[in-house]
């Protein structure tokens, strides 16, 4: 069955169905318009639907509804004819002899050219003879060109972002007006604010004051775009770009070239020219960076009219190998003389030739500053008025830091040496050379500040790490008044935790709170003073801590002071006064002994009001000495009441005085103590030990000299030199210690057999053993005695003694040592 329907012209349509209009067919349907045909009515058919318009004037099919059938056959004619789909339509279209246009509708479009004016819509609506493509209100349309296709006419994306894919040849493209232009050869177009290459080169010109909305993607090939015919000042913005390997500006404008989205490296190679990542650039007289981090390298003839802004990012200038003079005029701004300008740029680079850093008032840069080479590179900023800071963990390579204003120059976070030669000058790790700097501030690691004599500064602050002051060679005045902080002459100083004194007089004064928590050495001067006497609160001082200082002040309260880790020798003139090693100590109720054996001797009306502590229990021998005592004394070293003291700890034996009844040649002159094996230095002893003993003749064969007047010694064993001490008195009590403890720190018993002296007497054990009622070995030609005590009733002894001599030569003599509490009356 055939329905055919032939529309005249009555009005403006040839045709038009209503929206209640109804065609049903089991065969074909034929619409013939004069003109125009609308159908916004039902059409199905089981069979085929043709429509021709446009018979005798411009026709145009406008489709609302869709129609169903077995195949949609749309054909024009001799005149221009317009087909325009407000719905989805698979169909036929032939355009005919006209210039003939195809209206998508509003969904998201793809046309496909395939051939001359012919191609696909949507995979659905097949056209021929269509000079003009339109696509939606709305929505976004691509328009992809295949290897032969092309349009006579033009294409219009109309509505939405808009995108045309070139065919697989070498394009030029020409941008007339905004989002307009033409492939050459291929289509015009409109409303298009994307542009896709293909596989080969293309060429993107534009044209004056025309441009691209959307993104250029050139794809494969080397793809161009060319502003040179541009005549207003140009800003072209590479985020928008892809695939594009050249970019040529405005000639004779100012033009701005804006950085792709990536982490970018910039190289200007000549005036106004250069690449950036693979993308060339000409005629762009300023350069933006992408935001994120950008890098630009200035080569040999490299320079720009117009500046570099970093934008956003972390972003670094390198300078070309030439002298260059930087001017840092505000917050990461300024300019390379004669070079370019720059803003945002947070790291400068120099180059291998000199590079002059100069900053006007409060401009800085916040990030590094490298000069790149070691040829005089200066940061200046002379021109400072301002508060300035300059942190060396981001500077390298710079030889010379001029400061203005007031200036505080920070330490990298290593070792550093700084030497302070002149008022606010020096020289940092003989390679920094500094002036104008008011401040130091140290890294986190060792920081040594050395003073010259001539030199000064506003306050060094030693900041983190184990740091040193130094003083200048002169007499110096150490004010200290906080933990690590106080002033050396007029220099203040903090966070300096050891202290140096100089060759001359160095007097370190605490105040109440002050405290050093490393060492202090007092240098090579003499006379040198620490004085405690301001400080309210109890003081403790560990003389491992202290070096070359001649006299220590304690303070107001019960202080203490520590021995050395070594064999040493207190000797007490007084209370709380007295010598140890090469220190003079004044005001300090507590003595601790070190790690080492301690010998703490007394004198008539000499000690401590406090606690005298041997400083350890098993380790070495420690040893109260009254051997110089004329007075009674009593000693008990269990209980730790012992004369001359508020009270004892850590004490292994004690020397008595001698009884004043004993003929001189019935005892033995004193007695000899081992204390402890060492390494020899003859120097050391015969320059620092107290020097109070007359030694006896036969110990020059020991020390190789004639003179010595120590009461310690150090004498050769098979097994190398050991320590010997030497009281005035032959008698001890010692405390009940077993030979393990002491098996592995000494070599008494190798001494035994050995013949030291005339008159003296060495211990057999060193205590090693108990010693319980047993023989002190003597050797020498002194008579034996026995010392005869008046004993109670019930067997105890009773403090008085009476010596028997004997007529016996060179045997051990039976002298029977003291229990472990002793009391002196005579």
């Amino acid at each position: 069955t055939l329905i055919e329907i032939y529309g005249k012209e009555s009005g403006k349509l040839g045709i038009s169905l209503s929206e209640d209009s109804k065609i049903l067919s089991q065969g074909t349907v034929l619409f013939k318009a004069t003109n125009k045909m609308h159908s916004y009515g039902h059409i199905v058919s089981r069979g085929s639907v043709h429509i021709d318009i446009g018979l005798e004037k411009e026709g145009q099919f406008v489709l609302t509804r869709n129609i169903t059938a077995k195949d949609l056959t749309l054909n024009g004619n001799e005149f221009n004819d317009t087909f325009y789909f407000d719905c989805p339509q698979r169909c036929k279209i032939i355009g005919g002899a006209g210039q003939n246009t195809l209206i998508a509708a509003n969904l998201s479009n793809k046309f496909e050219i395939k051939d001359v004016n012919s191609g696909l819509l949507n995979n659905e609506i097949t056209f021929s003879q269509i000079q003009n493509l339109k696509g939606s209100n709305y929505n976004d349309d691509i328009f992809i060109f295949s290897l032969k296709g092309k349009v006579d006419g033009k294409v219009d994306g109309n509505g939405g972002k808009n995108t045309l894919k070139a065919p697989s040849h070498d394009n030029l493209w020409v941008i007339t007006s905004e989002d307009t232009g033409y492939i050459r050869g291929i289509v015009n177009f409109r409303n298009i604010q994307n542009l896709f290459g293909n596989d080969k080169n293309d060429t993107f010109r534009f044209k004056e004051d025309s441009k691209i909305n959307g993104v250029i993607n050139g794809f494969k090939g080397y793809n161009v775009l060319d502003y040179s015919a541009f005549d207003t000042d140009l800003t072209l913005d590479l985020h928008k770009v892809e695939n594009i390997h050249e970019v040529i500006g405005a000639n004779n404008h100012k033009n701005i070239l804006i950085g792709p989205e990536d982490v970018n490296i910039w190289k200007i190679t000549d005036c106004n020219k250069g690449q950036v990542g693979a993308i060339k650039f000409d005629h762009f007289q300023s350069l933006v960076g992408s935001g994120i981090n950008d890098v630009f390298y200035i080569e040999a003839n490299g320079r720009l009219d117009g500046e570099i802004n970093g934008s956003g990012g972390d972003n670094s200038l390198f300078a070309s190998n030439r002298k260059n003079i930087w001017y840092i005029t505000g917050a990461n701004r300024g300019f390379i003389e004669n070079i370019l300008t720059f803003s945002n740029i947070q790291n400068l680079y120099g180059n291998e030739n000199e590079d002059i850093f100069k900053f006007t008032n409060y401009a800085f840069i916040s990030g590094k500053i490298d000069g790149k080479s070691n040829l005089n590179n200066i940061l200046d900023f002379s021109k400072h008025t301002s508060i300035v800071s300059i942190d060396l963990n981001k500077i390298d390579n710079i030889q010379k830091i001029i400061g203005g204003g007031k200036t505080t120059l920070k330490g990298k976070d290593s070792d550093n040496t700084w030497d302070i030669i002149a008022e606010n000058a020096g020289l940092l790790n003989k390679a920094i050379a500094f002036l104008n700097i008011e401040n130091i501030v140290g890294g986190s690691k060792k920081d040594i500040f050395a003073i010259q004599k001539e030199g000064s500064m506003g306050y060094i602050d030693g900041s983190n790490g184990d740091n040193t002051l130094q003083s200048p060679q002169m007499d110096n005045i150490w004010n200290l008044y906080a933990l690590n902080e106080g002033v050396l002459n007029d220099l203040k100083f903090k966070n300096i935790s050891n202290l140096k004194g100089s060759t001359n007089k160095d007097s370190f004064y605490f105040e109440k709170e002050a405290k050093i928590s490393g060492k202090i050495d007092g240098g090579l001067g003499k006379d040198n003073i620490m004085d405690f006497s301001k400080q309210i609160a109890p003081v403790s001082l560990d003389l491992n801590r202290i070096e070359n200082v001649s006299t220590i002040i304690g303070g107001k309260n019960t202080d203490t002071l520590i021995g050395r880790d070594e064999n040493n020798i207190w000797l007490f003139s007084s209370f709380n006064e007295g010598h140890v090693q090469d220190v003079d100590f004044i005001g300090f109720e507590n003595i601790k002994g070190g790690k080492q054996s301690d010998v703490f001797v007394f004198r008539d009306n000499s000690g401590v009001s406090g606690v005298i502590d041997g400083g350890n229990d098993g380790i070495a021998l420690n040893i109260l000495d009254y051997s110089l005592c004329t007075k009674p004394i009593s000693a008990d070293i269990y209980s730790g009441e012992s004369a001359n003291t508020l009270s004892t700890c850590n004490i292994q034996a004690t020397v008595l005085p001698n009884f004043k009844s004993t003929k001189k040649n019935h005892m033995a002159s004193g007695l000899e103590i081992p204390l402890k094996q060492t390494q020899f230095d003859v120097d050391y002893y015969e320059d620092n030990f107290v020097k109070f003993f007359e030694s006896s003749p036969n110990l020059k064969y020991d020390f190789g000299s004639e003179k010595f007047r120590f009461p310690i010694y150090v004498t050769n064993t098979k097994n190398g030199p050991i320590y010997v001490y030497r009281a005035s008195s032959p008698f001890v009590i010692t405390n009940r210690t077993a030979k393990a403890i002491y098996i592995n720190s000494t070599l008494s018993p190798y001494l035994a057999d050995n013949r030291v002296a005339d008159a003296w007497v060495r211990m057999k054990n060193n205590l090693l053993t108990t010693i319980n009622n047993q023989k002190l070995a003597i050797r020498g030609n002194l008579d034996q005695i026995h010392a005869v005590y008046e004993r109670e009733e019930s067997g105890f002894d009773q403090p008085n003694v009476r010596i028997v001599p004997q007529n016996i030569k060179d045997k051990s003599i039976k002298q029977r040592p003291r229990p472990l509490h002793y009391y002196s009356k005579n």
